[in-house]
Formats: C-alpha cells, sequence, structure tokens
C-alpha cells in the first residue's frame, strides 16, 4: 500500500492496518525490529505513512505436505486495535491473498491484457465466477485433479464442457 492509500483512509474517516512487506526493505526492517528492541523515534519510515499509531505482528504457523513453517507478517495501524481484532483483519486479508493467488495461478490474471475500466471489472468477475464454478463442480464430483490442471483439460475436451 502507499502512503497515499494510507491517507486516503484517514482522510475518508477509516482506518488502516496495511502490510510490510520485503518490498519497503527499510521499513519492513524498522519494524521487525521494533519487536526485539525497546521502540523509541527512530522509526521515520513508517512515520512518512500519515497517522501511524502501532504496529503489529501475526505469526503464521503453516504445515504443507508434512513440513511446518513459521513466518512473521508486519503491519502498520492508524489506531490501537486489540489483538482480536488484528487477527480477524488480518485473516480477511488472506482471504483475499489466497483468492488472488487462486485467479493468478489457475487464469493467469496478472498478465491480463485488458486495459480499460469496465473491461478489467467484467473481466474480473467472469474470472471469479468461473474459478467458483470448477471448484464447485470439482467438489462435488469428488475430482482429485488440481484446478489448474482440470480447467486445462476442460478446454481440450468439448465433451467435459458439455456435462
Amino acid at each position: 500500500m502507499s502512503k497515499k492509500t494510507a491517507k486516503a483512509i484517514l482522510d475518508a474517516g477509516a482506518n488502516y492496518v496495511l502490510s510490510v512487506k520485503d518490498n519497503q526493505p527499510e521499513l519492513h526492517e524498522d519494524i521487525k525490529d521494533s519487536f526485539s528492541i525497546q521502540l523509541n523515534d527512530k522509526f521515520d519510515k513508517a512515520n512518512e505513512f500519515k497517522g501511524v499509531k502501532a504496529f503489529a505482528l501475526v505469526i503464521k504457523e503453516c504445515e504443507l505436505q508434512g513440513r511446518k513453517t513459521i513466518e512473521n507478517h508486519y503491519y502498520i495501524c492508524s489506531k490501537i486495535f486489540s489483538a482480536e481484532e488484528i487477527l480477524s483483519i488480518t485473516s480477511a486479508e488472506w482471504g483475499v491473498e489466497a483468492m488472488h493467488w487462486s485467479l493468478d495461478n489457475t487464469l493467469d490474471e496478472d498478465h491480463s491484457m485488458l486495459r480499460l475500466k469496465p473491461k478489467i471489472i467484467v473481466g474480473n468477475i467472469v474470472r471469479k465466477f468461473a474459478l467458483s464454478n470448477v471448484v464447485n463442480f470439482i467438489k462435488s464430483n469428488c475430482i482429485t485433479q488440481i484446478i489448474r490442471s482440470f480447467m486445462k483439460s476442460c478446454s481440450f475436451n468439448i465433451k467435459m464442457l458439455q456435462n
């Protein structure tokens, strides 16, 4: 998220919880350090975002194919939220990221050639509708194929599309 977005959110009377990732290395390091040392006013990069009131750390434990990983996710906040509120807000963000990941990996959404806003909106709706239908079809028919390979199979077999 950009500094302009943070300002626009506050100007609209809302609050933000913005994810801080490696693409903002100085800010990421400052916030990461703040959880291991006493807070002081050396965190200039965070102050570039209008209205920063707190940092948040969410520790996410994942397991994939028997392998466990622990990831730290850092956030800047325009309000001091409770732990429960931060967890709720960040969980919603992960849901959005999961949907985007699915759309990009199955339908190559990030490489869409649509440039006009109405076409972008319609394309986005069509991709989400298609993905939702395929996921429901796979679940209801106990298909074990991954979504991407199943969609590819459908595109080469007109009989699968007619069923």
